[in-house]
């Protein structure tokens, strides 16, 4: 499974994948961490490479694209995955 680090990687794996490959394109607490970084004070407009990702993630699905799955790793902690449809 390939790990995706921003919004630009993703879109070159959508591209390219075939139907049933899969790239994690986030870990951790996806909505925690997008509260976080909107409802920081210090916002500056810049968003973090990894919620990038995601966001481009989910236009993808929106898209039919991809399908989006979770894979739960720990409390708090999962993996976000892609899986080209």
């Amino acid at each position: 499974m390939k790990n995706i680090q921003n919004d630009i990687e993703f879109a070159s794996w959508v591209s390219k994948a075939k139907s049933g490959e899969k790239a994690k394109y986030y870990g951790g607490l996806l909505m925690k961490d997008r509260q976080h970084h909107f409802a920081n004070t210090s916002y500056t407009g810049k968003t973090p490479p990894a919620l990038a990702a995601a966001a481009l993630a989910w236009r993808a699905y929106m898209d039919g694209l991809v399908h989006l799955v979770q894979k739960k790793n720990d409390s708090f902690d999962y993996d976000y995955i892609a899986v080209k449809a």
